[in-house]
């Protein structure tokens, strides 16, 4: 189905501590190949939500972000902007096992599968929210937000951490537009 695991995922089992069932959300939003990026910054933007799945002739082609679609070309396709593969899990893995392959993997959220059908996502926020600290999902948070996607240890702010946001991004839209 072109996920980056298989459908049950790396860690399916454990019964020690809270699985990603108990923090996932349920909600996830789609878009398509060829949606244009735009068009997907705005959902994403409407929904107040970070990270969109992306469907290939209906199947998890990729996923994409807030910020690969406010750098990307706004003409453009989300499928220049979506990142690949897409690793998956299943809803019995443990939210320390998410974060690993988070960490790992250097993603953001992690869709989850039953027999091949996406029943969630969870992100590093909800494990944030579920009680994982900074160190256990392996990323900075910003010193200025507190926010936790996309942020980068500046070495020239003696190695204060900034997000995206926060440090102002490079404009580039109108290099595209």
């Amino acid at each position: 189905m072109g996920f980056g695991l298989p459908a049950e995922g790396r860690g399916d089992r454990d019964d020690r501590g809270t699985c990603v069932a108990e923090v996932m959300q349920t909600s996830v939003y789609t878009v398509t190949t060829d949606t244009l990026a735009a068009a997907a910054e705005r959902l994403a933007a409407q929904n107040d939500i970070h990270h969109l799945l992306v469907l290939d002739e209906g199947n998890l082609g990729g996923i994409v972000c807030e910020n690969d679609l406010r750098q990307a070309n706004r003409t453009g396709l989300v499928s220049s902007c979506m990142k690949t593969p897409v690793y998956c899990i299943g809803p019995r893995t443990t939210i320390k096992q998410a974060a690993d392959l988070m960490q790992e993997n250097r993603v953001g959220a992690l869709p989850i599968v039953v027999d091949g059908m996406l029943v969630g996502m969870v992100t590093r926020g909800d494990l944030r929210q579920a009680g994982l600290v900074s160190e256990d999902l392996g990323g900075p948070v910003c010193s200025a937000c507190k926010g936790e996607h996309h942020v980068r240890v500046d070495p020239h702010a003696g190695g204060v951490a900034f997000c995206f946001e926060c440090l102002g991004p490079v404009e580039t839209r109108a290099l595209t537009d």
